[in-house]
């Protein structure tokens, strides 16, 4: 017998999983380095690999990783990340299975976001389908903490008084989206859409959203 759809959580994360990573990696590999090339008058190669040095030295476990608000201010660039992300909106790309479980899961359960990416990115991302979710939460906007952080998941629930045990989530990164959340009783897939993560046991991946629909079970 289904659930009431307000005691099932069905959570996703963006980049990778709902979205094509595309998008990002043109914004933090091309449009920033291009903007501090053109503004400072240097090379677009040397632009390039000063920011990757700066990627580098703050790592992924510092949310102003994540942050384009803090890069866009620290170099003085003078723009906002609205119109920045104009400038590649073109490569915006949802993933087809996404759009198609979504439509078909939104209806039956609480349909939640959880994603590392900062609200600016899932606003330009999400602009249209954002509807479809009951909440969205970013780690590093909202809790100021990486997804890799059980806190965050933790807070999630919280948020939406529900308990590991009702809480379904998917996604692409391992730590972030299985082993983190499967810590605290989370029930967690992680999305190999291209076979990256061999070693990792068939019952807990899948390749799609549309297998991970069909995984669900109530």
């Amino acid at each position: 017998m289904m659930k009431n759809k307000k005691n099932t959580v069905i959570s996703f994360d963006m980049d990778g999983t709902l979205t094509d990573k595309r998008f990002v990696d043109i914004i933090w590999e091309v449009g920033l380095p291009r903007l501090y090339s053109e503004k400072y008058g240097v090379g677009l190669d040397d632009a390039v690999s000063l920011f990757k040095r700066e990627y580098d030295r703050i790592g992924n476990g510092d949310i102003r990783w994540y942050d384009i608000n803090y890069w866009l201010d620290r170099f003085k660039l003078g723009i906002e990340p609205k119109k920045l992300f104009g400038m590649y909106k073109d490569v915006i790309k949802i993933f087809p299975d996404a759009l198609e479980v979504l439509e078909e899961l939104k209806d039956k359960y609480t349909l939640v976001l959880s994603t590392n990416a900062t609200i600016e990115f899932v606003d330009a991302q999400l602009e249209d389908v954002k509807d479809l979710f009951d909440y969205i939460f970013s780690s590093t906007s909202h809790f100021k903490m990486v997804k890799k952080n059980p806190e965050f998941y933790l807070n999630v629930l919280k948020k939406i008084s529900t308990k590991p045990d009702n809480f379904y989530h998917v996604g692409d990164n391992y730590l972030f989206d299985y082993k983190t959340p499967k810590i605290l009783g989370i029930k967690a897939f992680l999305l190999d859409r291209d076979d990256k993560y061999d070693f990792i046991e068939d019952n807990i991946k899948v390749k799609s959203l549309k297998e991970f629909s069909k995984r669900l079970i109530f």
